[in-house]
């Protein structure tokens, strides 16, 4: 009996973690009072203003944000042809929040000295598909895949990594058109290692046209990797540093992490052969309390069991891919690609239980 009782402490402790999400929603509209469709709605922390999701308005102007942690916020609202605005400041508290309505209003023309920049948005809404624009926002640089989809609109990472679209389950997750057949826990510890400049599109399908397989009725998600076209050699790379600050029985530990991309491509007449490297390595720590009472039928209090997780983990991951494409015509191309991932690393959990009988 006593072992049922710690249990149910333990599965109380799971659904106290899981109820500090709320959620943030608001409406846009134009200053006629029309709804505005296809609005980005960016979710910023007020403390630094970074980036923490993106969504987008549907037919009536709605928006909203699922799964927000407490913090203080504001949102962003833009569309073309309308000036930006921003929300004040608001705290999510455990509790859904609504924003007031935004109204924006026509950006001024003015037709002399006329000057036309083209310039991708971060997200883009199609017919049957959501795009977005990796390298359009500033805040992807030195990110991961993985970082780039959670701040996606509508998609919603989990803890241990799964990937849900809209709240369903079961997403079907593609590299350039390609299914992955990755376990999930593999397909997040590729993501995770896969950084944002090797990405040139996100596109997300929330109903899949009758091309794609029937198993992907719950979404699509397909990541386009970057590939040159251009004649000649020609590539680039990227090499990115970080750490991170831990502070563990008082004493400081720095972990670093980086995150590398290579890529190239060669183009001579109807041939393109290209490809892309990334090695990355991770170093972390972290630690797990858990305490637990153990109670009797009658509602006593019977002991505890205190236990603690330090854990230590730290990997290298590498993706290839090698690819070549022969332009039969201007309407066809016929191509190979080869790809592979590389994961190795070492978890070293430490745990120490420390189980008190108060009848002895």
């Amino acid at each position: 009996m006593k072992h049922i009782y710690a249990l149910l402490a333990f599965v109380l402790i799971g659904f106290a973690g899981q109820a500090q999400t709320s959620k943030i929603s608001g409406t846009v509209s134009d200053d006629q009072g029309k709804a505005l469709p296809s609005t980005t709605i960016s979710l910023f922390k007020l403390k630094d203003s970074s980036l923490v999701k993106v969504a987008v308005s549907d037919k009536s102007g709605l928006y909203q944000f699922l799964n927000i942690n407490n913090g203080k916020y504001f949102v962003a609202a833009s569309s073309v042809g309308y000036q930006k605005r921003s929300s004040q400041a608001f705290d999510v508290e455990s509790k859904d929040v609504s924003v007031p309505s935004f109204t924006l209003t026509q950006a001024p023309t003015n037709m002399s000295g006329v000057t036309v920049t083209a310039r991708k948005p971060f997200v883009e809404t199609k017919i049957d598909r959501t795009i977005v624009n990796v390298d359009a926002s500033p805040t992807n640089a030195g990110s991961t895949a993985m970082d780039v989809l959670e701040k996606s609109p509508g998609i919603m990472v989990n803890n241990d990594g799964s990937i849900s679209l809209l709240g369903k389950q079961g997403v079907i997750v593609m590299i350039d058109g390609k299914p992955t057949y990755l376990s999930p826990s593999d397909l997040a510890n590729m993501l995770k290692n896969m950084p944002a400049s090797a990405l040139d599109q996100i596109e997300i399908m929330t109903n899949p046209s009758a091309k794609y397989d029937a198993t992907g009725n719950s979404g699509i998600i397909n990541i386009k990797t970057k590939k040159g076209m251009n004649n000649g050699f020609n590539g680039n790379f990227m090499v990115g540093a970080t750490t991170s600050i831990y502070k563990m029985d008082d004493k400081l530990y720095f972990k670093p992490k980086s995150q590398n991309s290579f890529n190239f491509n060669y183009r001579r007449y109807k041939f393109n052969f290209f490809g892309n490297y990334n090695p990355n390595f991770f170093r972390g720590m972290n630690v797990l309390d858990i305490d637990a009472k153990q109670i009797n039928s009658q509602g006593e209090l019977k002991g505890y069991t205190d236990q603690q997780t330090k854990f230590k983990f730290g990997n290298f991951n590498q993706n290839l891919k090698l690819g070549l494409d022969f332009f039969a015509d201007s309407k066809n191309v016929v191509g190979v690609v080869a790809s592979g991932f590389l994961f190795n690393g070492h978890p070293t959990p430490v745990t120490v239980n420390n189980i008190r009988n108060l009848d002895h």
